[in-house]
């Protein structure tokens, strides 16, 4: 599935914030989220990751919610039952949109850190305090990279989440943590390989411009689609270019060109009644996936972009919001 987001945030951390009794455990669970994030590298299993470990955290802020209710501490009662809330949401909203489950975690982890950021603050552990605050803008450009897309916004994100790894790898093998810190060390390397195209993305759209006011278009067969500009397909595609790769067939007689799907002739229910129309077409990030039903192609170029306005077209004309789940994209490349 092509879906955002192409930089994964999640602090696995508190999803196991009961520490478990005796020694062995105590290593299994360190090795256990040293791993976690290595794993959430490899998309296709970020959602079995979230919908687990919302479960998990789920369970365990329920407990704790059980626990400090029979103590009488309302404030900690509170404070745990809001992220057995939160956790219990991203467990369902999995199901509906995978995309929501990641933002609700993100929310839960920003409240999180931003409680620890204050008890640091107040304790005077400065240095702890200043790792909690870094996580904590972490979590909110993970969450405006949801609701406000911009290729932007993800590099920040993307520059920060490598910035915040470093300190926990070196502090690891200060510590003689040598398993945390090479997986730190590894997930950080990783980091830096995936935001070395976003950065050549940026450096792109510095010249021919990261938004676009396209078109809606429809052609005789019912396809409804924006009108990309041509030569911002052939732009990206010489730009990008590696060996192997060629641009998608979409220039011959009677194919709509540089393009951004928005419904499909088969999904089609009528008339659409914005074509004609301009709509906005903003650069997330850039992306690769390597498709399941396409024979010869090992690998699809593309950019994807939000738009709540395409999302609100399809509503209105009784189909789902994404086309198969999938973001707004245009395809530049094939190999």
């Amino acid at each position: 599935m092509i879906n955002f987001p192409v930089a994964y945030n999640r602090d696995f951390r508190n999803d196991f914030p009961l520490q478990l009794p005796g020694n062995l455990s105590e290593k299994c669970q360190k090795a256990v989220l040293a791993t976690l994030p290595l794993l959430s590298l490899c998309r296709p299993l970020r959602g079995p990751l979230s919908l687990g470990m919302g479960l998990f955290r789920s369970m365990t802020h329920i407990k704790q919610t059980i626990d400090f209710y029979s103590q009488g501490n309302t404030i900690e009662t509170a404070f745990h039952s809001l992220h057995a809330g939160l956790a219990t949401a991203s467990i369902g909203l999995f199901f509906f949109n995978p995309v929501l489950c990641f933002l609700t975690s993100s929310l839960s982890d920003f409240l999180i850190h931003s409680r620890s950021f204050f008890q640091e603050t107040k304790e005077g552990h400065f240095l702890a305090a200043a790792e909690s605050l870094g996580l904590m803008i972490l979590d909110l450009l993970f969450i405006a990279s949801f609701c406000y897309g911009t290729i932007e916004i993800t590099i920040a994100c993307m520059l920060l989440q490598i910035g915040v790894g470093c300190y926990p790898s070196l502090r690891h093998f200060q510590k003689g943590n040598y398993l945390e810190g090479a997986c730190q060390m590894a997930l950080t390397a990783v980091r830096i390989r995936q935001a070395i195209p976003q950065i050549r993305l940026f450096q792109w759209t510095r010249v021919h411009g990261s938004s676009f006011e396209i078109e809606l278009k429809q052609d005789k067969k019912g396809f409804v689609y924006l009108d990309m500009p041509d030569e911002v397909l052939h732009s990206l595609f010489e730009y990008f270019k590696e060996p192997g790769m060629r641009e998608p067939p979409y220039f011959k007689k009677g194919m709509a060109g540089a393009h951004v799907s928005v419904i499909l002739p088969q999904e089609r229910k009528g008339p659409v009644d914005a074509i004609g129309k301009k709509f906005t077409f903003q650069i997330s990030h850039l992306d690769t996936v390597t498709p399941h039903d396409y024979k010869g192609i090992k690998k699809v170029y593309f950019l994807s972009g939000l738009n709540r306005a395409l999302d609100a077209l399809r509503v209105r004309h009784a189909l789902l919001p994404r086309i198969n789940g999938h973001d707004w994209h245009f395809t530049f490349g094939l190999e």
